[in-house]
């Protein structure tokens, strides 16, 4: 015999239960110094890129600006 459908709201709190029992389930299988160290070294990477992009710019900047004073004398 299959059992009874749960009311609403008993129905409601075992899922919340289960939902529990999943989170922590996923949670002991981290490593959470594993993902703060790999969070840490991707931000450092787009620092250092963002870092690059911005020298090129000036690089950049300075060298239109010695392009158009050779203009000037050319």
């Amino acid at each position: 015999e299959e059992p009874k459908p749960l009311k609403k709201q008993a129905q409601i709190e075992k899922d919340e239960a289960y939902a529990r029992e999943l989170k922590a389930e996923l949670n002991k299988n981290i490593s959470w110094d594993d993902v703060i160290e790999q969070t840490y070294c991707c931000w450092y990477k787009l620092k250092l890129l963002d870092n690059a992009a911005d020298s090129r710019l000036r690089l950049l900047g300075q060298s239109a600006a010695v392009d158009d004073k050779m203009k000037k004398y050319h």
